[in-house]
């Protein structure tokens, strides 16, 4: 057994004995837009949304009277409320451009709280900007990094996150492809979230901070699950509470020792010798292990 391995056993040993937190984990959310549609207006006031196509045409140029944008909303419940967000990105791909001799466009990207639901007002939410392309030079997939702090703090205050993609300000046109545009080929708007959930308990499969019947569900609907990923590396998110690649009854006996860990209820007492058979534990993997490395 891997020194690590052993690490981490004997972790999950003692968070089972004692009721310790496992140490934060690493989780990414990818999302497609709930919609997607572009929006135009003569004055800057009055907004025209267009759904249904398979592209969106960004240009600002207010001298002429021009100013295309785009809309998009995107679920973000799934992600936990109490999710640290370490990275945002917005991935497009442009479907069309104009340039000239080394100038082009420039996506601006601003947010707002969203509804769920478009409205040709969200294409005026230009308050807060939060992202931009680097220069775009080709028709290509972009990503776009986002601010991850604003999306943060959104969690648990709404359930969408709206974006607006806004014209380059030197009057170049960028366009990308929308959800639709999918089924011709193209790449259809996609949000990246990744994030970090401190102080999970072990058991803890949907990131609440809770061990209940919801994480035991996700247990049960992926039991005898094998190739799985190690809790360390995300298999907590289907039930897989420890470090094999199976979900079987070892995670379930994970789950029910501590069941009702961080829900403001009590949990199960653990047996009193239940400490000294973690540390037993931890000592013979450990002297194994260093029997192996002194062989010849």
């Amino acid at each position: 057994m891997a020194l690590k391995n052993i690490w981490l056993v004997f972790l999950a040993g003692a968070a089972l004995a004692f009721g310790f937190d496992a140490p934060a984990v690493a989780a990414q959310a990818q999302l497609l837009p709930v919609g997607d549609a572009g929006a135009s207006s003569p004055d800057g006031v009055n907004w025209v949304l267009t759904d249904g196509g398979i592209g969106i045409n960004t240009q600002y140029l207010p001298q002429f009277d021009v100013d295309r944008r785009g809309v998009l909303e995107f679920d973000i419940s799934p992600i936990p409320t109490n999710a640290v967000l370490t990275a945002a990105a917005l991935g497009l791909d442009v479907t069309e451009m104009t340039q000239s001799p080394g100038i082009y466009p420039v996506l601006r990207i601003c947010g707002y709280a969203g509804d769920g639901a478009l409205s040709p007002g969200d294409a005026a939410r230009i308050d807060v900007l939060i992202g931009q392309s680097d220069p775009v030079t080709e028709c290509a997939p972009i990503a776009i990094s986002l601010d991850a702090a604003f999306v943060e703090s959104l969690l648990g205050q709404t359930s969408y996150l709206g974006l607006v993609a806004w014209g380059s300000a030197n009057g170049k046109q960028a366009g990308f492809a929308t959800t639709e545009g999918a089924d011709f080929g193209y790449q259809p708007p996609l949000l990246t979230l990744s994030y970090s959930l401190p102080g999970l308990p072990l058991g803890d499969a949907n990131g609440d901070g809770c061990v209940d019947g919801l994480d035991y569900n996700t247990w049960s609907g992926h039991y005898l699950a094998c190739g799985q990923p190690s809790w360390s590396d995300g298999g907590w998110t289907v039930g897989n509470f420890n470090e094999d690649d199976c979900v079987d009854g070892l995670d379930y006996n994970v789950w029910s020792r501590n069941y009702q860990a961080g829900c403001g209820g009590a949990g199960a007492v653990p047996e009193p010798g239940a400490a000294a058979l973690v540390i037993l534990g931890f000592w013979v993997a450990a002297r194994g292990w260093r029997g192996r490395r002194s062989g010849p």
